[in-house]
């Protein structure tokens, strides 16, 4: 990211997304847009109607080192803390894996398993919940529960 261009959202995000391209790190425009978006306080896709938005210097910094620490091979969630799931924003660190798409799949299953439901008031019990993504998830979808998750991390 060279000082001679216009820091606009447009041009930073192409430069950091061919800046980790070349460095073949996975999925490089999803891991920009996903900074960017955090960096701007905008869900990914908002940020093509902010393309030609002036970014300031901090933000410009800011968005330097997320790219810098992609290229060492940190995920993109673990650089803003969060991710998406279920329609829910989880908070995510190092200490838990990242969820993944088929994680929600399996949500969905236990949230159409009729026999579970049927209780009055089911216990859902999750070990090993990392993120709590899975139990948070079924709670707020099925409030009758009683739920109770473990991890070794506080």
């Amino acid at each position: 990211m060279t000082h001679d261009r216009p820091h606009t959202v447009g041009y930073i995000l192409k430069a950091s997304t061919e800046f980790l391209a070349a460095r073949d790190v996975f999925e490089p425009r999803k891991a920009c847009e996903l900074l960017m978006g955090c960096l701007l306080n905008c869900r990914p896709l908002e940020i093509y109607v902010k393309f030609e938005s002036p970014l300031s210097e901090a933000q410009v910094e800011a968005m330097r080192r997320g790219v810098k620490r992609l290229a060492t091979g940190e995920p993109a969630q673990y650089i803003v803390g969060k991710v998406d799931f279920m329609q829910h924003q989880i908070k995510v660190d190092k200490r838990a894996l990242i969820p993944r798409p088929e994680t929600e799949e399996l949500v969905d299953a236990v949230l159409s398993c009729d026999s579970i439901w049927k209780e009055d008031h089911p216990l859902v019990c999750e070990i090993g919940t990392g993120s709590g993504c899975i139990i948070i998830s079924l709670a707020l979808a099925r409030r009758n529960g009683t739920y109770t998750a473990t991890d070794v991390s506080e």
